[in-house]
């Protein structure tokens, strides 16, 4: 990130559960890590596409409503100011066919959702230990 002191990033996820279990995990991970939260694809779209708004990185579900979770991977892929964010795929899925087809779009990681606490703490670790610590990290978007 620019300033390794704050984290921004979207979460596409339309399970308000899964969504509250990310966020609580990402704060006891770490300060300094905000999570704008939209629960349709497009939403996610509409937070994205927006040039005022800054972001690091993307959580993003397949299994949407309406417009799928590859759709929107497609989308921000196939835009140049969106192109080099980060978008790493967290899907209920370990179907390989969904594994593929989502690095075949340029996804930059693909995890299986966690179904506990400890799943979602164990996830933002990863994070917290990936994007503050070894991933170096082009600047956000000016």
């Amino acid at each position: 990130t620019s300033d390794q002191e704050t984290l921004t990033m979207v979460l596409v996820e339309d399970n308000p559960r899964d969504a509250v279990l990310f966020r609580r995990a990402m704060q006891r991970a770490r300060d300094g890590i905000e999570v704008a939260h939209a629960s349709t694809g497009e939403a996610g779209l509409v937070l994205l596409e927006n040039e005022t708004n800054r972001f690091d990185l993307v959580f993003l579900d397949l299994n949407l409503p309406q417009m799928s979770g590859l759709a929107v991977l497609k989308r921000i892929k196939s835009q140049v100011y969106l192109r080099g964010m980060p978008v790493m795929i967290l899907s209920g899925s370990e179907a390989p066919g969904d594994v593929e087809e989502a690095y075949g779009n340029f996804a930059t990681g693909y995890m299986v959702k966690p179904t506990t606490l400890d799943g979602y703490d164990e996830l933002a670790g990863f994070v917290v230990r990936s994007w503050f610590g070894i991933m170096k990290m082009p600047s956000t978007r000016t």
